[in-house]
Parts: structure tokens; C-alpha cells; sequence
């Protein structure tokens, strides 16, 4: 090559094609060297990136392609290669743009601007060498980030602040929030505070309970209870009134434990919820059976077994157990009749209040113990005695007001038996209902508020 044709390339805008492994350089053409064969470039780029150099030179041993893409005459002094260079070796190229922005072409920008026959679908390999084929600048790789410095610069106090100041409410928002509506249900209007222990008995035991509202519900005797209990009936709240009245409630108590609406829903497919029924002949063996019946109409299976013992509600008992039948539950006196299948809850009335301990001995009687035991499903215990249990028991019902229980009960709840309150004064007990909008509430130990 003489030195006229090779006088002719300087200042040209080219794009040298090396291969794969060099990749492709654009830049002015500053020097041809015909003796050695190499060829200079001035303000060069590398694969889209300006080289850290203000001068490269490259041998023609290495050049695969060479491309003239602007004569010396077309390339001004003060511009800048913005020119879009094609695609190599089957990847996207890239170009320097003005003010150092870097423009990619990529191969579907190449594909639009061919022949509608030379243009092919592109494939995945395409669009992934597309995104991630970008190459990495020298510069960012070699230059260390200096964390420190960067964490000087950011005022976390600032910062801070202004997270607090957009979660604190405005003014506006507080305004809105006094110009609320609110429906008749929603207001509460509080004169006086509320008196905490606002139910007196003269007969109260040593135990004190709280609800979850803090209100005080003292303990009272065995005696007091029962006198309260008959009152009641003789103003014409009747014994099977009274009964119908636990049963049911015990029952909604049950229906929670066993899961609410989850376990009771028709699209539940799972197993049918089962009970377990341990009635003496008694009051509370009636209650328990009225509590069961009420099980039964919510799908529940129960069963019951019965442990006969002279009572003087013998009758209310002998009723129960004839409206239980109708659920066609199974009501037997043999605990060999059970086989010890799942069972989700035992519900316990065997205990009374008379002759407590010597009921206990009996032989009937110690074997539902052990069958309950052996069961290992949790305990409810409907009006447990002052003397306490001998199944282990997770739940206790009282009934109107609690007794002074043994700490062998579990937790306690009261229900209400829904006694008029002039029943109450009849006999000396000023009583204000602590039961808010439920008919069972859960209470708490006063000593173990305390301690806690």
C-alpha cells in the first residue's frame, strides 16, 4: 500500500471487526503503518465502550472486517461517533451516543430495518443474549466503591424525620376524624366511671374472679347459690327452665371449642365432630344430656354414659334421657359398650353436691374415670363441686355465680342463667350482670392477675 492510499484513511470513522475475542473497535483513523501493517485509532470504543486510552493500534493479523463509516471529509472536529454500527458475529453491537450516553442496537432493531424476506423470528437465545450480553465497563470494574465515604453522605436523621412526619396524623385527617358520622350503635357516653365490683353477696368465699372487662364477680357459698336457685323457682323460673337454659349454653360453648363456623360448614368434608356424654343421675347429669340433645341438632355425634345414683331431680334426669334418645344417640350404663375411638371433647357431669366423695367409690364410677383417662380428649366439667374433680379437666361451666371451686377445675366460665335481678335481691345479693353481650364469659383468677 503506498502512502498516498494510505494518507487517504486518516481521519476516517471505521469499525474494525477482530473477532470474538478482541471483539470490535470503532474510532478515527490516525495513522496506517504499511511496513508494520498496523493501523491507529484515535478516541476509540471497544465493543460500545470508550477505551481508557486515548490511542490504540491494531496489527492487520487480527482484523477480520473493516468498515469505512464516515470519510475524513464527512467527520467534523467537533463530532462525536454516534453512528450505529451493525450486528457481529450474531450479537448485538453497540454505539457511543453524544454526552456520553450509550446507545444499544439490538437484533430486533437491525431486523427491521432489513428486507421483510431476510427478517427471521427471533428466538430466545436471541432475546436472552439481547439483556444479558452487556458488556461491563473497565472502569467499573476497576475503581473500588469507597462505602464510607457513601455512608457519610446519608443523614439518617433527615431521613428519619421525614418517615415520622409523613406517619403522624394531619390536621386535616384530625379534622375529618371529628367530622365523622357515627351510627347510634357507635356512641359511647361515659358520665361516671363504671364501678368494678358492682356485685355484692353476703355469703362471698375467699376466691375472687375478674371478666375480660375488669368487672369483679365474687365467689359465693354452696348454700347461697341453692337458696338462689330455689327463689328463682318458686317466682316461676322452673327447674326444666333453668336446665333448658346450661344446656344450651354449654352447648354454644362446645360448638366453639370444636372449631365455630371452620368445623361446622357444609363444605367441610371432614370427620363428623364427636362427643362423649358422663352423666350421673342428677341435676347436672340432666344438663349434660340437655347439652348433648342440642350437640346432635348441629350435627355432632354423641354418645353418653351413665352412672345411676339416687337424686332427688331423678325425675328432670329420666326426661332428659328419653329426649336424648330421639336424636338416636347411644345412651348405655357399660363403659365396655365404647370402643376408644376419636373423640374431640368428653363433657363431664358425673359430680353433684351431695355425698361427693362417697359417690366417688363406687365401682361403676371409677371405671368411667378410667375410660375418660384413657380417652385423652380435653374435659368440659358442667357445675363442678367445691371439692373438685378427679378427671382432668381444661374447662369448668358455673352456673348464675361462681362457687369457691378447687384449682383443679381448669378455666373457669359462668353462665348465665338468665335469673331476674329482683330474684337476686330477694336474697340479699345486689347483683349487676357482668355478661355484656354474651350469654358464657370466660373468668380470670384475681391472684394470678396479680402475679402476672
Amino acid at each position: 500500500m503506498s502512502d498516498t492510499q494510505t494518507d487517504n484513511w486518516l481521519g476516517c470513522t471505521v469499525s474494525v471487526d477482530c473477532g470474538e475475542t478482541l471483539g470490535s473497535f470503532q474510532g478515527q483513523v490516525s495513522a496506517v503503518d504499511s511496513k508494520l501493517q498496523t493501523i491507529s485509532l484515535t478516541k476509540p470504543f471497544r465493543n460500545g465502550l470508550q477505551c481508557i486510552v486515548p490511542e490504540i493500534t491494531i496489527s492487520a493479523g487480527d482484523i477480520q472486517n473493516l468498515e469505512i463509516l464516515k470519510n475524513a471529509s464527512e467527520v467534523s472536529k467537533n463530532d462525536d461517533l454516534s453512528v450505529v454500527y451493525p450486528v457481529l458475529n450474531g450479537h448485538a453491537s453497540y454505539s457511543p451516543m453524544k454526552n456520553g450516553v450509550t446507545s444499544r442496537v439490538t437484533n430486533s432493531a437491525v431486523s427491521a430495518n432489513r428486507k421483510p424476506s431476510e427478517v427471521r423470528r427471533l428466538t430466545y437465545q436471541d432475546k436472552d443474549d439481547d439483556c444479558l450480553n452487556t458488556p461491563i465497563s473497565n472502569f467499573v470494574l476497576e475503581t473500588e466503591f469507597d462505602f464510607e465515604k457513601n455512608l457519610a453522605l446519608f443523614d439518617k436523621q433527615a431521613v428519619f424525620g421525614q418517615i415520622d412526619a409523613s406517619l403522624r396524623p394531619t390536621a386535616t385527617a384530625a379534622n375529618r376524624q371529628q367530622n365523622k358520622k357515627y351510627r347510634c350503635s357507635e356512641f359511647v357516653l361515659e358520665q361516671n366511671p363504671p364501678v368494678m365490683d358492682s356485685i355484692k353477696a353476703p355469703d362471698s368465699g375467699k376466691r375472687q374472679f375478674v371478666t375480660d372487662l375488669n368487672l369483679v364477680v365474687p365467689t359465693v357459698s354452696l348454700k347461697l347459690r341453692e337458696l338462689l336457685f330455689d327463689t328463682a323457682e318458686k317466682s316461676g323460673f322452673s327447674g326444666e327452665r333453668q336446665l333448658e337454659i346450661v344446656g344450651r349454653a354449654a352447648s354454644d360453648m362446645v360448638l366453639q371449642l370444636l372449631g365455630g363456623s371452620y368445623r361446622f360448614n357444609p363444605r367441610n368434608s371432614h370427620q363428623t365432630p364427636s362427643a362423649v356424654l358422663l352423666c350421673g343421675s342428677h341435676r347436672q347429669g340432666a344438663q349434660a344430656l340437655c347439652c348433648g340433645r342440642h350437640l346432635a341438632n348441629h350435627g355432632v355425634k354423641v354418645s353418653a354414659i351413665i352412672c345411676q345414683k339416687p337424686s332427688s331431680a331423678v325425675h328432670l334426669f329420666k326426661r332428659e334421657i328419653d329426649l336424648f334418645k330421639l336424636t338416636e344417640g347411644l345412651a348405655t350404663s357399660s363403659v365396655e359398650d365404647f370402643s376408644l375411638g376419636t373423640t374431640d371433647i368428653i363433657i363431664n357431669a358425673l359430680d353433684d353436691h351431695n355425698d361427693v366423695l362417697e359417690f366417688r367409690k363406687d365401682r361403676r364410677y371409677i371405671e368411667i374415670v378410667k375410660f375418660a383417662r384413657n380417652c385423652k380428649a380435653p374435659v368440659l366439667t358442667i357445675d363442678p363441686p367445691v371439692e373438685g374433680v378427679v378427671i382432668d379437666t381444661k374447662w369448668s361451666l358455673s352456673l348464675a355465680l361462681p362457687l369457691d371451686l378447687d384449682m383443679s377445675v381448669g378455666s373457669v366460665y359462668l353462665c348465665d342463667m338468665g335469673i331476674p335481678k329482683m330474684v337476686f335481691s330477694e336474697v340479699s345479693i345486689d347483683y349487676k350482670s357482668p355478661f355484656g353481650p354474651k350469654c358464657v364469659i370466660p373468668l380470670h383468677n384475681v391472684d394470678s392477675i396479680v402475679d402476672s
